[in-house]
């Protein structure tokens, strides 16, 4: 009865307390490309949480809030119970620009209300740091458009005055990573960086030094970011301004006192890239995707080789394209290699490189070369269409004879062995011999049988087309994608894979789409299986775009697929 009693004047004596809610700036003044701290404290309460989104402010670019840590304490002076409960969160705010903003007041949720604070607009100025304009600078060199499935880089030049005595320094890119619309391309092994440096305080990266040069009657020390991108969809990448942050040691520390540094900050000015789409005009019935500036070579393992034997043709092809994301030519279906019988293909994707070995057996002894293997490409700089192909390779071929070894045929026709002759007469009815109708309606009905087979599997779909071939094996390369995954990103890119295989398109369409328009387009209900898919792209992009990427349940995915199988969506 006591423990009770004690229980319900603690429990009082807590309720009695009203929450008090707390928003204000670490500072009201800040310099451009430096960042300020909004701090967000709940107390006497954990039932509390900061609604999103949070407000948007033009110029100023508001982080994740980053919490809640909650604090407990709990003591009883002069026989009084005293509990205390502290919530708090923390926000980034970076500025764009330079200038005075006002934040508005942000909404909260306490004890089951809505909480507005704090009363009035929070107070931010923005002043430009000209000392870091001079000792440092930071620039952004992108291409002012780009095509649809096209590459691209983004070069970022920074730097510092080599006198300084710069003790760390890092780059703010709100762009990286965050860019909707492109594919993260891997670099090659020339293209990557000797030193590493730290971008937007979470993630490493390499850059390249350069050579110094004098700028302004200083001596630079340069550096060079590079990244590849593939627009994926027509519109607008729009890359915020940027920012170079680089700290100057103004006193050394003695003893256990550490350095005092001081931080500089240069901007770059942002940049707009506009993606077009690939023209219908001109665009050939066999262009499989390819976009860039492409060149083709070749090599064979044998020149010289027999009826039935078998050769390997090696295609190779280079350049700045999208080299991993076309369909390589289907010699199958070329009239040029009709004397070759196809028996395997092996693609393989590099950084710089897309290499396919084409497994051929020569069927036909007059062949005197392997022909050239043709690709359609889309030229972003002449914006036309160009037809690239590799040398023809001249080859020998030697007939197989017809005898086989160890039978010789006979010069004579047997004599006669009549030991087995029959001396009662065999009746029956005589087989009368074809006539000219018979062989007349056999000559029109084979062709006209054909022709009736043949249109019946083109209306329901030829089962060896690439195409069925694709859509058959497209649950089983999602589920070897997924294995290889490790983050949500790669996920995303394993399930449009997925989706492009299904659904005839290529796997860049799928990335950024938004499901629930393209399902009224395709006039199907957004329920049931749709309403799975619709949330597991939602999940997936906020994972990959708005947190830390990491990876969602493997079985999830699949199953969702399944169930877009099964629902005849795709």
């Amino acid at each position: 009865m006591l423990r009770l009693f004690v229980l319900l004047f603690l429990v009082s004596a807590v309720l009695a307390q009203e929450p008090e809610v707390n928003v204000e700036l670490a500072t009201p003044l800040v310099r451009l490309g430096g960042t300020v701290r909004l701090n967000v404290t709940v107390e006497n309460t954990r039932d509390a949480h900061i609604q999103t989104p949070l407000p948007s402010v033009d110029g100023l670019r508001l982080g994740v809030p980053r919490g809640p840590n909650i604090n407990q304490s709990f003591t009883i002076i002069q026989g009084r119970a005293q509990h205390h409960t502290t919530v708090e969160w923390t926000i980034d705010v970076r500025p764009m620009r330079a200038g005075d903003f006002e934040i508005p007041p942000l909404s909260l949720i306490v004890n089951g209300k809505t909480i507005q604070a704090p009363d009035k607009p929070m107070t931010l100025r923005v002043i430009e740091d000209t000392e870091g304009a001079e000792q440092g600078f930071l620039e952004i060199e992108v291409p002012e458009k780009v095509y649809e499935g096209q590459p691209f880089t983004v070069r970022a030049r920074f730097g510092f005055d080599q006198d300084l005595p710069v003790d760390r320094h890092g780059l703010y890119l709100p762009w990286w990573k965050a860019l909707r619309g492109v594919i993260e391309l891997e670099s090659s092994a020339l293209d990557r960086g000797r030193d590493r440096i730290v971008v937007n305080d979470r993630e490493e990266t390499d850059i390249e030094p350069l050579d110094r040069f004098e700028r302004g009657g200083s001596v630079m020390r340069a550096f060079e970011f590079k990244h590849r991108y593939l627009a994926s969809r027509p519109g607008k990448l729009e890359l915020d301004a940027s920012t170079y942050q680089f700290g100057v040691t103004v006193e050394r520390g003695i003893g256990f006192r550490p350095d005092r540094v001081r931080y500089r900050y240069a901007q770059s000015k942002p940049h707009t890239i506009e993606v077009l789409p690939i023209p219908e005009e001109g665009r050939p019935f066999e262009w499989s995707g390819a976009v860039g500036m492409i060149e083709a070579s070749r090599r064979v393992d044998r020149r010289d080789l027999r009826e039935g034997d078998t050769v390997s043709l090696t295609v190779s092809w280079t350049g700045d394209a999208n080299l991993a994301f076309f369909d390589p030519p289907d010699l199958k279906r070329l009239d040029s290699f009709s004397g070759f019988r196809v028996v395997g293909t092996t693609d393989q994707s590099f950084a710089d490189e897309r290499r396919v070995r084409y497994d051929l057996v020569a069927a036909d002894p007059d062949l005197q070369e392997i022909p050239a293997v043709p690709l359609w490409t889309f030229n972003p700089e002449s914006e036309r269409f160009e037809r690239i192909e590799t040398r023809p390779v001249p080859i020998r071929v030697a007939p197989v004879e017809d005898t086989i070894v160890g039978f010789e045929e006979q010069a004579e026709i047997d004599a006669v062995d009549i030991a087995d002759i029959h001396t009662q007469v065999a009746t029956g009815r005589v087989l009368r011999p074809v006539g000219t109708r018979w062989l007349f309606s056999m000559a029109l009905g084979v062709p006209l049988l054909w022709w009736i087979v043949r249109t019946l599997v083109r209306r329901r779909g030829d089962p060896d087309a690439p195409q069925a071939r694709r859509r058959r094996t497209a649950r089983r390369c999602l589920a070897r994608e997924l294995q290889a995954a490790r983050s949500a990103s790669e996920q995303e890119a394993a399930l449009a894979c997925f989706l492009g295989r299904r659904s005839g398109e290529s796997d860049t369409a799928w990335l950024g789409r938004d499901i629930e328009t393209w399902l009224a387009e395709q006039g199907q209900p957004t329920t049931g299986p749709a309403a799975a898919w619709i949330e597991l792209a939602r999940d997936l992009d906020q994972r990959a775009w708005a947190g830390d990427d990491q990876p969602l349940e493997r079985e999830r995915i699949l199953a969702v697929a399944d169930q877009l199988l099964r629902g005849g969506v795709l």
